[in-house]
């Protein structure tokens, strides 16, 4: 009902039952009605922005997510070696081919986190990058990477860091044993071994 129906409506009822007040009641209760169709709507959006930002709570797993408690060696199971992916920081110590392994250049720091949401980066040792990923059992697939565009001081670091992206972008498996990753790359032909 718009403006000019409900003007048109409160005069009728002044003019048929010569009441003044009857016109005001009935803007009041059309006023309260739009008012709770209002509220009504911002209680669902509270509702829904409360849920999105409540953490899971103390125990519970993303969906296909186990987890498996470990040993610090004294028997206290305070920390948790990953079983997957999800909310897992690695550092790169070596890639390239099995039995032609190169280290990481001394000095430099090549990090990997994945989050929850399908979004993995780090320091490729020079600059930060960002992708999306996706894993399923022990399949891995990673989109392009997308980095910043500092230029490296050392020029072998800049190489390095061309060489792990491109591997990265070409992931095709991965294994997590206790505090290391390793991640398949070329059919298999080539792997970055990461450690926590």
């Amino acid at each position: 009902m718009n403006i000019v129906e409900t003007y048109k409506l409160r005069k009728e009822f002044r003019n048929c039952c010569g009441i003044p007040f009857l016109g005001r009641f009935l803007d009041l209760t059309l006023g309260r009605y739009k008012l709770m169709r209002h509220l009504k709507y911002l209680f669902i959006l509270l509702i829904l922005i409360t849920s999105a930002c409540t953490p899971l709570q103390a125990g519970t797993e993303a969906a296909g997510e186990p987890t498996v408690p470990s040993h610090d060696g004294e028997g206290n199971g305070s920390a948790t070696l990953p079983t997957s992916l999800t909310n897992s920081q690695w550092k790169l110590v070596s890639f390239s081919e099995p039995g032609a392994e190169t280290l990481v250049i001394e000095g430099s720091s090549i990090t990997l986190e994945f989050d929850e949401e399908g979004q993995a980066g780090g320091s490729g040792g020079c600059n930060s990058y960002g992708t999306r990923y996706e894993a399923q059992g022990n399949t891995l697939s990673i989109e392009d990477v997308v980095s910043t565009l500092v230029a490296c001081a050392n020029e072998q670091v800049t190489k390095q860091e061309q060489q792990y992206f491109e591997a990265l972008q070409a992931a095709a498996e991965y294994d997590i044993t206790d505090d290391r990753l390793t991640i398949w790359y070329a059919d298999r032909q080539g792997r970055l071994n990461f450690v926590q």
